[in-house]
């Protein structure tokens, strides 16, 4: 009967709407979603995240109680992670800090009037070598503590992922983009103590990154470097390195300045920084004729060796040279050795153009 059809067409539709939101994804469809969902691989949860997309408003309570299990179960794990990570990273975060503790002992120590006096000059050495030791434990962990962070990381921003789906199921776009990494770190315990390691392992990793990229070009990318150059830029990067020091870059000019000087000195038979011949007399004036182009900031003159380890110690021996190597803002070095004279200038400019940047 025509009637029956149209009653039996009603009845069913107000049956389906009365079914709870929660009976419409059910069984394998929702365990499925459950399963992609909680894996930690980005796109398996692409996959859950495009498909819950599809819901209809009906079973939005569904979606929201889906994330809510996954951000719990992946919330627990960076938990867990976090207690390892802080565990496993306290070592490394002391190692830093008594790193950066002796480096800044050991210059202020440099930059006092020690003259001649051997006790004095023991005393120097030997910070400075603990410093080198502790800058080298550093160096060898890093690699790990890079290894704990990214994994930390990773985590953090499934987290993250999660709670901006969240926000933005519940129609909030003004909450879900003002959640950040930093935040899913501070509301956990451990996390502020992690961040605070990250960052001191961010401004060592800074560090390293350029001491790799002067590296590189003083002893590969530029061509026109001697032997003895590259050895003394090599030696003297070395040791600023070791005390928290930015090393410099091998500059053309004020290796010219610095060269054209030693072989004066040997030619002329004089050992000095004021040269006899009028427009050599200073170094500033030297550089000028070399037409560097930064501005330079200091010079140190030593004879009696070839070799750039004795030069640079000769130097650090004495007050006036190791400050010099030890200014904090130079970028660019010259070093020039001839027949046993050699001459060191330190200046600022901009680093060279072809440096391989990282």
């Amino acid at each position: 009967h025509p009637m029956r059809c149209v009653f039996l067409i009603l009845w069913m539709s107000c049956a389906c709407l009365a079914e709870t939101p929660s009976s419409v994804l059910t069984g394998k469809r929702r365990a499925q979603a459950q399963e992609w969902l909680l894996a930690a691989d980005s796109d398996t949860r692409r996959k859950a995240h495009q498909a819950l997309s599809q819901l209809s408003d009906r079973e939005k309570s569904v979606h929201q109680e889906l994330l809510a299990e996954a951000k719990k179960h992946h919330l627990e794990a960076f938990q867990r992670l976090l207690k390892e990570s802080y565990v496993a990273l306290k070592g490394y975060s002391r190692g830093l800090s008594d790193w950066t503790r002796q480096c800044e002992d050991t210059l202020a120590f440099a930059q006092r009037e020690l003259g001649k006096k051997k006790d004095a000059l023991s005393r120097l050495g030997r910070m400075r070598d603990r410093a080198a030791a502790a800058y080298r434990q550093i160096v060898e962990y890093d690699p790990k503590a890079e290894k704990i962070w990214d994994a930390c990381e990773s985590q953090a921003k499934i987290v993250l992922e999660l709670e901006m789906e969240m926000a933005l199921l519940q129609g909030d776009e003004e909450k879900a983009f003002a959640l950040d990494l930093e935040g899913v770190f501070e509301k956990e315990p451990y996390g502020d103590n992690l961040l605070a390691i990250r960052n001191e392992q961010q401004l060592f990793a800074k560090q390293q990154q350029h001491r790799r990229r002067t590296e590189r070009y003083n002893q590969k990318t530029a061509p026109w470097p001697s032997d003895a150059q590259r050895d003394f830029a090599r030696v003297f990067n070395e040791q600023r390195a070791h005390l928290g020091l930015s090393t410099l870059y091998l500059q053309k000019e004020l290796c010219q300045t610095s060269l054209g000087h030693s072989q004066e000195m040997q030619r002329l038979g004089y050992f000095s920084h004021t040269s006899p011949t009028p427009k050599n007399r200073s170094f500033v004036m030297r550089a000028a004729n070399a037409r560097y182009p930064g501005r330079i900031q200091g010079e140190n003159i030593y004879m009696g060796s070839h070799s750039a380890e004795a030069a640079f110690e000769a130097w650090w021996d004495s007050d006036g040279h190791r400050r010099i190597m030890l200014e904090a803002s130079p970028n660019h070095l010259g070093i020039g050795m001839h027949k046993a004279y050699w001459t060191m200038n330190v200046g600022r400019g901009h680093p060279p153009k072809d440096a391989n940047l990282e």
